[in-house]
């Protein structure tokens, strides 16, 4: 840990950065097994089924994403105390950091439990959907502190550095999901067979047991953060720096999953055949995003360690070069998509018809994948320096000032009809990245400090 540490913040920095992002691209690539792998078994149970559990992510996504502010907060103040070598400071952070997730996500478990059926009843299902969701729902909501907590396990360990042991856990978890699946859906020996509340039970206890992994983790106090049980009573200063730094990251994420349920309005009047386009395109997006966003979280660590150990110029010199990294690898990535678009939207369907519109939409967004890796890096300093509010502005620009008013001028007033929808993406990516460069070359940003007082 030291010499990767040390590597950080003295060594070589292309190194680092590739080290900090390879495990953490392919623990994200892992955790979304967790909705395939359910997909999977659920869809051996029909459409319904499949409906039920595709209804029930968007509310709890949401849920999640508006919770983890405060983690985003914890984790860039360890970064900076890591940088400083402060480890007592870091380790205090980290403790307040895991004991306010806690108490905030039996809240939200409390609330989203509560909320959800009225939630399901909005949305006219049938009756046999309904039950399914609600169920399915009310149990992952009971579970959602294990959530919580198996999340900031991973954020605080990445933030000292530490990307390997997070991957180990993410493995363990992935692979008791594989296993508890289709025994708690189909049931076998004394199992009962429990259909789509199986999955989620599955589910839940296998992110319950990579919780208790991370906890053991961070008690044993060898892995980078010593969580000590000493430091987890409510500091009120401490409690008030991480609700301010960590606010705008709440509505960010909230509003990146509330996007998402929107951008569906503007789709589902064109037919069932445009939606599943779009679901197809925005399923293969989501993934070609997964390295950005690992690049985006490596260079957030870099970045704070740097600024922590009074080196904004290693700090801007880091984020550097995840842009040009990040740009190089996702532009090729997005000439290969464009090339191979038809086959790459036939792996999901047979349909012809879906086949090539789901094309034109890879084909429309293609060359633009440079650019969300530009934006995800830039977002990931701007965090690790403690500019949350900036990343904020960024993200809500993209997508609710350009994105959606784009797609649906596009869409409903120009001769594009649907694949209005399709251009905007590339569009907002495109001018997003260009305001978020000049943002960030302006070099205010370095001058941010967070540890100088003692919390």
């Amino acid at each position: 840990m030291n010499k990767m540490h040390n590597e950080i913040t003295d060594g070589n920095l292309l190194k680092a950065m590739v080290f900090l992002s390879l495990p953490i691209i392919f623990s994200s690539f892992l955790q979304g097994l967790y909705n395939v792998i359910d997909m999977f078994w659920v869809g051996k149970l029909g459409a319904a089924a499949v409906a039920a559990v595709s209804l029930s992510f968007p509310p709890m996504f949401l849920m999640i994403m508006l919770g983890m502010g405060i983690s985003v907060a914890g984790t860039i103040l360890v970064s900076q105390y890591k940088g400083r070598k402060d480890h007592e400071k870091s380790d205090f952070i980290a403790s307040q950091t895991v004991s306010s997730v806690i108490l905030l996500s039996i809240v939200l478990a409390v609330l989203g439990y509560a909320l959800s059926p009225g939630l399901l009843g909005f949305m006219s299902l049938e009756e046999s959907v309904f039950t399914m969701a609600s169920d399915y729902l009310s149990i992952t909501f009971t579970g959602l502190p294990f959530v919580f907590f198996y999340f900031v396990f991973q954020s605080l360990l990445r933030a000292t550095g530490n990307v390997t042991t997070p991957l180990y856990v993410v493995v363990v978890s992935i692979f008791l999901n594989l296993v508890l699946d289709p025994l708690f859906i189909f049931g076998y020996g004394p199992v009962p067979a429990m259909g789509v509340a199986g999955a989620a039970i599955a589910t839940v206890i296998s992110q319950a047991i990579g919780a208790i992994i991370g906890l053991a983790i961070l008690l044993r106090g060898k892995s980078g953060i010593h969580l000590k049980l000493s430091c987890m009573t409510p500091h009120i200063e401490t409690l008030v720096k991480l609700t301010k730094l960590g606010a705008p990251s709440s509505i960010e994420l909230g509003s990146i999953s509330l996007s998402f349920m929107v951008m569906l309005f503007l789709v589902t009047p064109f037919g069932t055949d445009i939606t599943a386009a779009y679901g197809i395109g925005t399923r293969i997006l989501s993934m070609i995003i997964i390295p950005a966003v690992g690049l985006g979280m490596a260079t957030s660590t870099l970045v704070g360690q740097n600024m922590g150990a009074g080196k904004p110029e290693r700090a801007e010199s880091a984020a550097k070069i995840g842009m040009i990294t990040g740009f190089s690898v996702l532009t090729l990535i997005g000439i290969l998509m464009f090339v191979f678009s038809v086959p790459i939207a036939a792996l999901f369907i047979e349909d012809q018809s879906v086949v090539s519109m789901a094309a034109h939409f890879l084909n429309a967004t293609a060359l633009s994948f440079g650019f969300i890796a530009i934006l995800e890096v830039i977002i990931g300093a701007f965090k690790g320096s403690g500019h949350t509010f900036r990343s904020m502005v960024i993200t809500l620009t993209v997508l609710w000032l350009m994105r959606f008013p784009l797609a649906y001028i596009l869409a409903y007033h120009t001769s594009l009809s649907f694949e209005g929808i399709w251009w905007a993406f590339p569009v907002s990516t495109i001018i997003g990245a260009m305001i978020a460069v000049a943002w960030f070359f302006r070099g205010t940003w370095k001058h941010k400090r967070l540890i100088e007082e003692h919390v």
